[in-house]
């Protein structure tokens, strides 16, 4: 009998825990529990729904950009008075929505056309118009890299044997100078980061004959020279007293003052390697300064041995 009542009253205990929460049998909440349950509820549905607000928003804004380069590209001004359904500005836009799933093919390609591109500003997206001479522009502009230079070649005969160079120097250099002179600069940014530049520049010159087809450099036997008359490292915005003056290093010379018609140099120099300053603005001018070496060999006088002096010296120039 007593273990029948046992049995039962084991069997109340279990029903009793499996219908009770264990917070209940714990203990009842304070009011002041609930009140932070609640509000650690509250404060989750808040950081839920602001980031769907926000996911909400950035579809919104990519949306209305698209809405209006469709509504732009209709009076934008292109080559033709509004854009057709295979010009670049359109394209572009359709490949924006999805609506285009490759280019078109056979569309003829024009510095002056134009093409929408979307500026992302924070959360804010513009439409702008740019031209591809414009692209062209930046990516040359971005890769840093330059050349200028000059050379002439040409063809010449004679009636008595081949021509000859006369009067080099004289009035004109084409018509009297039988050679193939270059005379080229390469010029490659190397670093570009909060207004401070650097420039790795090459010149080289010399002379190609146009007699020979074999004619080697470095065979005194032809007119082909060539030298490195520069090859120094340039920099601008790192003097802190001349912010937009260009501090180079290397071999260079400074500016000449020429006239190539007449091959007339007013003013140069012959330098090695050097060190200066150009285009300091000092009151109304521009300064250039250098301190540069050139070693010379000095003959005895039976011009059988030689002696190597070195100078060293500055020069400056105002202009």
């Amino acid at each position: 009998m007593n273990s029948r009542k046992l049995k039962v009253s084991l069997l109340s205990l279990y029903v009793c825990l499996a219908l009770c929460p264990v917070d209940v049998l714990a203990g009842k909440l304070t009011v002041e529990q609930r009140l932070e349950l609640l509000e650690s509820e509250l404060t989750a549905n808040k950081n839920e729904l602001q980031k769907t607000k926000d996911e909400l928003g950035k579809y919104k804004s990519k949306l209305a950009s698209l809405q209006q380069s469709v509504v732009e590209n209709n009076y934008r001004n292109t080559v033709v008075s509004n854009p057709s359904g295979s010009s670049p500005v359109a394209e572009n836009i359709k490949n924006e929505n999805g609506e285009l799933a490759q280019s078109v093919a056979n569309t003829q390609v024009k510095g002056t056309q134009q093409v929408a591109v979307i500026d992302s500003n924070g959360e804010k997206n513009t439409i702008e118009s740019v031209t591809l001479k414009d692209i062209s522009k930046y990516v040359k502009d971005d890769i840093g890299f330059s050349y200028q230079g000059y050379f002439r070649s040409g063809w010449g005969t004679g009636n008595h044997g081949s021509p000859e160079t006369y009067a080099a120097g004289s009035l004109g250099r084409f018509g009297n100078e039988m050679s193939g002179w270059f005379d080229l600069t390469l010029n490659q940014r190397v670093y570009n980061q909060d207004g401070k530049t650097a420039n790795a520049i090459v010149t080289y010159d010399g002379n190609v004959g146009e007699q020979y087809n074999d004619a080697w450099f470095g065979d005194s036997d032809n007119e082909n020279i060539m030298q490195f008359s520069d090859i120094y490292l340039t920099t601008r915005g790192f003097l802190p007293f001349a912010p937009d003056a260009d501090f180079w290093v290397g071999k260079h010379k400074l500016p000449q003052y020429e006239i190539q018609m007449l091959d007339w140099k007013t003013l140069t120099t012959d330098v090695a390697a050097g060190v200066g300053i150009e285009n300091w603005a000092i009151g109304p001018g521009m300064l250039d300064i250098s301190l540069s070496r050139d070693d010379v060999d000095v003959y005895s006088r039976d011009f059988e041995h030689t002696t190597q002096n070195e100078h060293e010296f500055c020069r400056c120039s105002l202009s």
